[in-house]
């Protein structure tokens, strides 16, 4: 008897080995490389977008800080040395001595009648900022009461702004002896509610500076070990293919006799496990190692003082290490998926009692439930004994109930209704939730391998798409079945049904 001869029947089938690993590699390369230098991007836009944030409060909080009234009253250079002079600049010069990374802060008069704008309060003129500016070799100029000062504005928003009465940020950085700068102008409103001038502040980029080096050193560190993933991955790829190339032409040379060609697909088998042992070896060390290395880096930046701690920063790190561990997640799921259809039939049936099963399962999920302002209360009739392997069925069971967690919205009136319940000759087991329920197209696609719904998680948790499909091969395993009631926007009941012993 001869086999139908193999044909390949694609492009990737085409390739070789060696080609394969590099298409496999540039592949995951390009990407990964693709998604970190998004992240990178809409990082350094957050950044960007929480210093101006951090700049226009400044600015506004400084604004609060002087009397209009008195400042109005100030029109002379004679002022400087009257006590309400000092007064007035006294509240500016506490702000800025609070404030290090202040380069300047001073305020200007707007003469409309002559269309000049003039200086009015400078902290320069206090000896305590003019001292630290001398202690960082910074060159220090007084700047005199109603000295003209014309400040240029390349952008008709800023007359804009200050008209109503908003705060003006400048859209690039500015740089002189001082170093990188940004700046920021506050309209200053009298008591008619007319614009009188503007406090000016000008801030220190040096440790948004820092926190740019920071995310890229970041940003380098999970490109190069993205890189190492790949290359495991390209390796992995090259090796499957030569043993699938070396099997086939083993099948081909001996595709005459039936025995032989049972004993080669009985081969095949086998290195197809083998070959899944590789990829659970080969893949775990790089995600494990990914997540240990983020986990250090995150616990570090945790034992700084609050004041160096870098939200955004922490935020990179911990999408790279949620992504290592959505990564291994996948994986598991995938080959316990595949062991489960290979070996359907080789699990350790007992006679079971549900009742503590599902319990422990409940207080399994309980934790995580509570953190998200969720309750989970249970039916449960107890003395119901199955014929199951309790680990299978307990994997099944947290599936369900893991889920209804995931796809809860995170409110504390929200509750999840965990039921064992008799039902005829089976235990039926049901979880029923208040999230965003499923649309007809989305039940018709439940139980598949790889399904996507159009409901998320609702706190960032991940989702393979594979969960679902091996709790319906578990409950398939076990002459069970399962199914789920839903309608879209009043939540889901999942079940799984198990026949009973003597039922």
């Amino acid at each position: 008897m001869r086999t139908k001869e193999i044909q390949p029947s694609n492009l990737l089938h085409k390739l070789s080995p060696t080609a394969l690993g590099w298409v496999v590699f540039a592949i995951l390369l390009g990407s990964s490389s693709a998604v970190l230098g998004l992240l990178y991007v809409q990082a350094s836009a957050r950044v960007e977008e929480s210093i101006h944030d951090q700049l226009r409060n400044l600015s506004r909080l400084a604004a609060r800080q002087i009397d209009v009234a008195q400042h109005e009253s100030l029109t002379s250079r004679e002022q400087m040395r009257a006590a309400s002079y000092q007064a007035a600049l006294a509240p500016l010069v506490e702000f800025h001595l609070l404030l290090p990374d202040i380069v300047y802060l001073y305020t200007v008069r707007d003469a409309i009648e002559d269309e000049h704008q003039y200086l009015v309060l400078d902290t320069i003129n206090d000896p305590r900022i003019a001292a630290i500016a001398e202690q960082s070799e910074r060159p220090v100029r007084l700047s005199p009461l109603m000295e003209s000062h014309d400040e240029t504005v390349e952008n008709a928003a800023f007359d804009i702004t200050m008209a109503s009465g908003e705060t003006y940020i400048f859209p690039e950085p500015r740089a002189d002896f001082y170093g990188r700068y940004l700046g920021a102008r506050s309209p200053l409103i009298d008591q008619n509610g007319r614009y009188v001038g503007y406090v000016a502040i000008d801030y220190n980029l040096k440790s948004f500076d820092a926190r740019m080096d920071q995310m890229r050193f970041s940003g380098l560190l999970a490109l190069a070990l993205t890189t190492l993933m790949s290359l495991l991955l390209a390796r992995l790829a090259y090796s499957m293919r030569l043993q699938s190339m070396r099997q086939l032409a083993k099948i081909k040379a001996a595709e005459s006799v039936l025995w032989e060609q049972k004993d080669r697909a009985e081969n095949l088998s086998k290195a197809k496990s083998e070959l899944l042992a590789i990829a659970a070896h080969d893949l775990k060390n790089p995600l494990n190692a990914v997540t240990g290395l983020t986990e250090i880096l995150i616990a570090q930046r945790k034992s700084l003082p609050p004041e160096r701690q870098d939200e955004q920063e922490m935020e990179i790190l911990e999408t790279v290490r949620d992504g290592a561990s959505h990564m291994a997640k996948l994986v598991h799921q995938i080959l316990a998926n595949e062991g489960l259809e290979a070996h359907g039939l080789t699990f350790d049936p007992t006679p079971f009692d549900m009742a503590p099963l599902v319990q422990k399962v409940v207080e399994f999920n309980a934790q995580r439930a509570e953190n998200k302002g969720i309750t989970i209360t249970t039916e449960i009739v107890r003395g119901m004994r199955c014929q199951v392997d309790p680990t299978r069925i307990q994997e099944a069971f947290d599936n369900l109930v893991s889920n209804a967690v995931k796809y809860t919205p995170m409110a504390e009136e929200k509750e999840i209704h965990v039921r064992l319940e008799h039902l005829g000759r089976h235990a039926r087991f049901s979880v029923t939730d208040q999230g965003p329920g499923l649309s007809a197209a989305d039940q018709a696609k439940l139980f598949g391998k790889f399904q996507r719904l159009s409901s998320v998680p609702t706190d960032g948790e991940s989702s393979t798409g594979l969960g679902l499909s091996i709790v319906k091969t578990i409950a398939e395993m076990h002459d069970g079945r399962v199914g789920c009631e839903s309608q879209l926007g009043a939540g889901c009941c999942f079940w799984i049904e198990l026949p009973l012993l003597n039922g």
